[in-house]
């Protein structure tokens, strides 16, 4: 049974607004000397600290007839950055905007960056907002916003600027500082959600959902109607059905290849209360597929890492009960999935659900299943579908779950992990010193056996691999824990001990992944350096080159790929990487010259802000973005990272909310899926079908004559559809996403009847 999700909190992203127009904005700022125009005996904005963090920023304040005052600085090298900060003391569980107005000037190919941060002490720790110019808008005024509420049990805060954080030289401009308190409605306060602790919440929807629209007669006599969303996702209490033809009963329809699933919500509304509602799911086709149908909780989840507002939305995927009480105006929210064997024969499958209530005649709801007349082809072979698995969980399963939920994993599509590594065996020797070290690499070695014989002896007979990225993020930090160290000596180089001692340890590993016959791992030690200015990442990005092992890392600047591409393989790259075509063929580009480099993405699909409780964003961030991108494969962050209890998103030691991309099973074992695991699921299944028509093209123009005409036709088709990617300024719906499916199917079919 799983537990019943209590009101949680959830502290998320804040929402972030960037536009390229300055608009003015309504009610009175509270900083001193927003617009910077006055300034102190060293010319620095009064009310303002200002300083130079490294190198030689430098500020002035530029009067201008055109743009007003501003502040101008000028970072002339890579090492320039610089600091802005202001006080903020503003009353617990209230809401502003901060917002700021910048223009760039890049001296190179990349724009130098500003970050504003929000920022609260509290009993909790730091509560820290972020918002960055947009790079893309590089020589243009645009206005940064940054939506907040106030933590409660408040300390003080401020709003700082991180002035050329990206290392890039170049001039930033700034100006119209603002932080203005908004209003919440009547509604949204009525409607606060308040923990035990006394930490407020509010719904980010301003008002109550809507009225029902008038219903057909059949609808009513029956008790029950039900619809399929717009949008072809879940649907949250604000959704209503926009059309029902005159029985009430949509028609539902799935295409599907061999070897392949389709996905659809259908939404069952009450009339008035009933008890009893039953849902019957058509036996297994022999030879042609089944079905598998699950029901969708609508709850409470905090709508941001450290967003002060909750939604209430579809998520959690749950075994289809065998009955269902619902009240009037109530919902059973039904994810419906078809999945078709490999080899299955084509043709139309007219089926469905059938509705009952207690011992009523039984309700079709009618579904028509389209096998398409070829099996989907698999993902090309080093295509990588990556996971942190958090795995903390299984150090309580038997290896019978363990293995269960492998096998879910890999059923599911993903074939690499991230590998945690036990760095615990190196706490009994503080301090660590010569004297003990060879104690403590043999103790490592030994906990790292052990690791081996559970961990990875199952992640490879469930059939990961053979791309694995080793976890040794903390070694660094372990290590000088141990040794009393700083990793950055005084002189502002990396610990030169340290640094052969993390040579010792890492080889350890090394050697016994050539030991035991594991396939070459990619060894990942800093995570979102930013720049080549990182000392750290430097120093363990040389080591890992120089022992002669693949080295990773998280490209959360476009700067990370261009600084270390000489010395590391493989790049899973953030958004910010590929925020247009260009930027795109620059990071394919600064890897060119490595024929064994592996660019992958990070962040199209996962538990950030706007990801949870529907299936386009991750669907569309897997397989979509994948192919847009060029990217040979995605790492998902992160699978279930929680604190307390999994199913309350609102307790907690800390201000942030739960990230589960599936939840943990009660019970151990497979974790129960969620409408954004599923979303990725599909988006794989889109990416294979993206993939096989860029296969049939390559076989069709081999083929020549007319075949290699009709291929050409379809490749600027498919360049076409590129184009409209690229062009998107908001994310595709789920039933957007369902119609490219559709033509990419159609053409399949097209190229494979010419062949």
């Amino acid at each position: 049974m799983v537990p019943v999700r209590t009101a949680k909190l959830l502290l998320v992203a804040p929402f972030v607004v960037l536009c390229a127009a300055c608009t003015a904005q309504e009610g009175e700022s509270i900083l001193v000397n927003g617009d910077l125009a006055q300034v102190d005996g060293e010319g620095n904005p009064v009310g303002w600290s200002y300083w130079v963090d490294a190198g030689e920023a430098e500020l002035t304040i530029v009067r201008d007839e055109d743009d007003g005052p501003y502040a101008r600085i000028v970072l002339p090298d890579r090492a320039s950055n610089s600091r802005l900060l202001q006080g903020l003391d503003l009353p617990d569980a209230s809401y502003h905007r901060a917002s700021f107005e910048v223009r760039t000037i890049a001296e190179g190919a990349v724009p130098p960056q500003i970050g504003m941060r929000v920022a609260f002490e509290t009993p909790r720790g730091k509560w820290r907002v972020w918002a960055h110019n947009d790079p893309s808008l590089d020589g243009r005024w645009h206005t940064v916003e940054l939506d907040f509420i106030v933590p409660n049990e408040s300390r003080g805060g401020n709003v700082k600027f991180y002035i050329g954080q990206n290392g890039e030289p170049g001039e930033i401009h700034m100006r119209k500082v603002r932080v203005v308190e908004l209003e919440l409605t009547d509604w949204q306060k009525a409607n606060a959600h308040v923990t035990d602790q006394g930490h407020i919440y509010y719904p980010r929807q301003t008002g109550p959902p809507p009225e029902r629209p008038e219903l057909p007669e059949a609808a009513i006599d029956r008790g029950f109607f039900w619809w399929r969303p717009a949008d072809g996702d879940g649907a949250t209490p604000w959704d209503v059905f926009v059309h029902l033809p005159a029985d009430a009963a949509p028609g539902t329809m799935l295409r599907v290849a061999g070897g392949a699933r389709a996905s659809a919500v259908i939404v069952l509304e009450a009339v008035r209360d009933i008890e009893g509602l039953h849902i019957e799911v058509p036996e297994p086709f022999p030879a042609q597929g089944h079905f598998e149908v699950g029901a969708l909780r609508v709850w409470r989840q905090r709508d941001g890492h450290r967003s002060g507002f909750y939604h209430e939305v579809p998520e959690l995927l749950e075994p289809l009960p065998e009955a269902v009480e619902l009240p009037a105006g109530g919902r059973l929210q039904l994810l419906v999935t078809f999945v078709a064997e490999a080899g299955a024969p084509p043709g139309d499958l007219v089926v469905g659900l059938h509705a009952r209530v207690a011992d009523g005649e039984p309700v079709l709801i009618p579904i028509e299943v389209i096998i398409q007349p070829f099996d989907l082809a698999p993902c090309p072979d080093k295509t990588v579908w990556g996971l942190y698995p958090d795995p903390g969980r299984w150090g309580g399963y038997t290896d019978e779950q363990l293995m269960a939920e492998l096998r879910w994993l890999r059923e599911c599509g993903i074939n690499s992990l991230l590998l945690y590594l036990p760095y615990d065996a190196l706490n009994p020797f503080e301090p660590l010193t010569d004297g003990n070290l060879e104690e403590a690499l043999a103790a490592w070695r030994a906990a790292l056996e052990r690791w081996g014989d559970r961990y990875m002896a199952a992640f490879l007979a469930a059939g990961f691999g053979p791309a694995f990225v080793a976890n040794a993020q903390g070694m660094d930090r372990n290590l000088a824990r141990v040794m009393g160290v700083d990793m950055i000596a005084e002189d502002g180089k990396y610990d030169a001990k340290l640094l052969e001692y993390d040579r010792r340890f890492l080889q350890v590993l090394e050697d016994l992944r050539i030991k035991r016959g594991w396939p070459e791992l990619t060894w990942h030690t800093i995570d979102e350096p930013g720049n080549g200015r990182n000392v750290a990442a430097s120093a363990e990005f040389k080591l890992i080159d120089d022992m002669g092992l693949r080295g990773f890392t998280t490209a959360n600047q476009p700067m990370v790929i261009r600084d270390f591409a000489d010395v590391l393989d493989d790049f899973c790259a953030g958004q910010t990487v590929f925020r247009s075509r260009e930027d795109m063929q620059r990071a394919h580009r600064w890897l060119a010259h490595r024929d064994d480099a592996r660019l992958w993405h990070y962040g199209g699909a996962g538990t950030y802000t706007g990801q949870e409780g529907a299936m386009a964003p991750n669907r569309y961030g897997t397989g979509f973005l994948t192919w847009l991108y060029g990217a040979s494969g995605e790492f998902f962050w992160t699978f279930q990272r929680v604190s307390a209890d999994p199913y309350d998103d609102f307790d907690g030691t800390k201000r942030g909310k739960d990230f589960c991309l599936a939840y943990p099973a009660p019970e151990g074992g497979r974790s129960l899926s969620t409408l954004q695991w599923e979303g990725i699921r599909e988006g794989i299944i889109d990416y294979r079908h993206l993939a096989m028509v860029e296969d049939e093209v390559a076989a069709a123009r081999e083929r020549g004559g007319v075949e290699a005409e009709k291929a050409d036709r379809i490749a600027g088709e498919l360049d076409a559809l590129r184009d409209v990617l690229w062009a998107l300024e908001e994310p595709p719906t789920n039933r957007m996403l369902d119609d490219w499916r559709a033509q990419l199917a159609d053409w399949i079919m097209e190229l494979r009847a010419a062949g």
